[in-house]
């Protein structure tokens, strides 16, 4: 079965390293900031490391020129990773091989 190197992912969506049991364990950890549209800084943004956070053009893009339906795509594939993560985490803490095969349907 395919293995997740949760490691690996988090460092590659963020370019900092993974902090093991900290990433899971909450709290807002990533320094950023959201702007406006010309990029002059609003407020502190609230994200733990390892969140990703869509672009409007993003969302649009996923529901193909239509704002909700790209919203109500991405919240969709979002359940059905959550799910397929803990189900990964389950394995893992039952001493599990866990991986990712056969647990996401067509999305």
């Amino acid at each position: 079965m395919a293995q997740i190197n949760k490691s690996g992912a988090v460092k590659a969506m963020t370019g900092m390293p993974s902090k093991g049991s900290i990433l899971a364990a909450g709290g807002d950890n990533v320094p950023a900031v959201i702007t406006d549209q010309q990029g002059a800084p609003m407020a502190p943004a609230a994200i733990k490391e390892g969140e990703i956070v869509f672009s409007v053009p993003a969302v649009v893009g996923a529901g193909n020129g239509n704002y909700d339906e790209g919203a109500a795509f991405l919240l969709e594939l979002h359940e059905q990773l959550k799910a397929v993560g803990e189900q990964v985490l389950s394995q893992e803490e039952q001493g599990g091989m866990g991986g990712i095969a056969g647990g996401l349907g067509a999305v």
